[in-house]
């Protein structure tokens, strides 16, 4: 990871030896996958971009489940986007790109 963008490499083992090509980490992860092979990550970059997934986060995200109180006067894109701040503030990243997600949505059919 440099400057905030991710780079992935492939490392081919043939029987002449090994090839290594730059590619894009998505890439890289889908053949990994593809070919049951292995995934291998710097600990530097697990250390800045890395989150810890709590099991409780594979239901389905809805932003107002967490609502102390029922909303009043507040359009659904200003509550979407004081939940996106505390999600942030609380460093629950995961839920904070999942809000994001449904803001674009809301903007782009508006």
């Amino acid at each position: 990871m440099i400057d905030g963008t991710f780079y992935g490499k492939l490392v081919l083992k043939h029987e002449s030896g090994e090839m290594e090509i730059d590619s894009r980490p998505s890439d890289a992860i889908a053949l990994a996958l593809r070919y049951e092979a292995p995934v291998f990550v710097q600990e530097k970059v697990m250390d800045e971009a890395g989150i810890v997934i709590p099991e409780e986060s594979e239901e389905e995200f809805n932003p107002f489940s967490e609502q102390e109180e029922e909303p009043h006067g507040l359009t659904t894109m200003e509550v979407l986007q004081k939940q996106l701040k505390q999600a942030i503030k609380d460093e629950r990243y995961e839920d904070a790109a999942r809000i994001r997600d449904e803001i674009n949505k809301l903007g782009q059919s508006n």
